[in-house]
């Protein structure tokens, strides 16, 4: 693989270097898709999580007797 774009970055006093490969773009596509895909599990796993910890606040607690 051929990586013709390289990008340095200084990131918490450490220097991180990016190669960006050469793709063609039907593996571009097929890449961009799968990151569009995961994307969307991420929104909704923690759209999920966040409506669960809404319902487990407004529970109301069970009280001992």
């Amino acid at each position: 693989m051929t990586y013709s774009k390289v990008e340095t970055f200084n990131i918490d006093g450490c220097k991180v270097r990016v190669h960006f490969p050469d793709l063609p773009e039907e593996e571009r596509a097929k890449r961009k898709n799968a990151l569009m895909k995961a994307a969307e599990r991420f929104l909704k796993h923690a759209e999920r999580v966040k409506k669960e910890k809404a319902e487990q606040e407004n529970m109301p607690e069970a009280k001992e007797g």
